[in-house]
């Protein structure tokens, strides 16, 4: 059973996740690939690989707290994070036209 602490928690690392999605989904370039290369990481680690040194240096503050959260999502739950979304399956399909799987 879930405390309430924990329910808030679990709410916040989701959030997160769709904040994430949001900043890739507006794809600009520069500080969004290290997301997106994070994100298709979390959906498939074996075609996708982030550079943690960019992940770690070239975004903000703000988007970097919430990979952290992330992070604490797929940890706390194992589940991967299309599945948290509505068609996540056609939604990270879309992320990852905007990136290339590891070789």
């Amino acid at each position: 059973m879930l405390t309430e602490d924990r329910k808030n928690e679990l709410s916040e690392q989701i959030e997160a996740l769709g904040r994430l999605v949001s900043i890739c989904l507006s794809h600009r370039g520069g500080a969004t690939y290290p997301l997106i290369d994070f994100l298709m990481g979390m959906y498939d680690g074996e075609c996708y690989r982030p550079d943690m040194q960019l992940l770690s240096r070239r975004i903000d503050t703000q988007p970097f707290e919430d990979v952290l959260r992330v992070m604490r999502l797929y940890r706390a739950t194992g589940r991967e994070p299309h599945t948290f979304f509505t068609d996540g399956q056609a939604l990270f399909q879309r992320l990852a036209s905007f990136t290339a799987p590891v070789k």
